[in-house]
């Protein structure tokens, strides 16, 4: 039996069943092996870019609050608007988050995390971040900043929020993932 690349996960026949601000739920009949039908549904949501920024030879991590969270490590970055590119969106989370620019990032994984979610997250290195302003958080977003050197980054990593930390070790998973990462963030060679 051949493998077929699946079709988009929500298929063109669906009906939005409900609209809230972040996610959409849709559903459609899906025809089931025995030929028989039942309702499907699935969520969309806006993708994610995260960064990774290098400052000074060092990372910066964002320990962040928000209403009805506990504190926690995170990459910075958030939610790709409707219409901008997942490079923009990164740029301008890494801005408004943490008053870093950069003119040197690249993109370090493409993750889907779920089968029943339409949601990639785009992961980016930012090189040579420079301190261009301050930050410009959301109302509901508190975001202090540390700067750690790599191995204290890895050993922060698995204190991250538990999407980020899945996110970062999915990246890790091969074999290369680990000297990549440090050769895109640090400016080393890659193996």
């Amino acid at each position: 039996m051949a493998l077929r690349k699946p079709a988009g996960k929500i298929p063109r026949n669906a009906k939005l069943a409900y609209n809230g601000l972040i996610f959409k739920v849709y559903q459609w009949k899906q025809k089931q092996f025995d030929g028989s039908y039942r309702k499907w549904e699935a969520i969309k949501r806006p993708d994610t870019a995260l960064v990774i920024p290098e400052y000074r030879g060092k990372i910066a991590l964002g320990i962040q609050s928000e209403p009805r969270a506990k504190s926690s490590i995170n990459l910075l970055g958030g939610r790709v608007e409707e219409g901008e590119s997942a490079l923009s969106a990164a740029k301008r989370e890494l801005l408004e988050e943490s008053g870093l620019s950069s003119s040197d990032f690249k993109l370090l994984a493409v993750l889907e995390p779920s089968a029943k979610i339409e949601h990639k997250v785009y992961i980016f290195a930012a090189r040579n971040c420079r301190k261009t302003s301050g930050q410009k958080l959301d109302a509901g977003e508190r975001i202090s900043l540390i700067y750690v050197d790599f191995p204290r980054f890895l050993r922060f990593a698995k204190n991250f929020s538990p999407l980020e930390a899945y996110y970062f070790y999915k990246m890790m998973e091969s074999k290369k993932g680990l000297r990549m990462l440090e050769g895109s963030i640090l400016g080393l060679p890659s193996l």
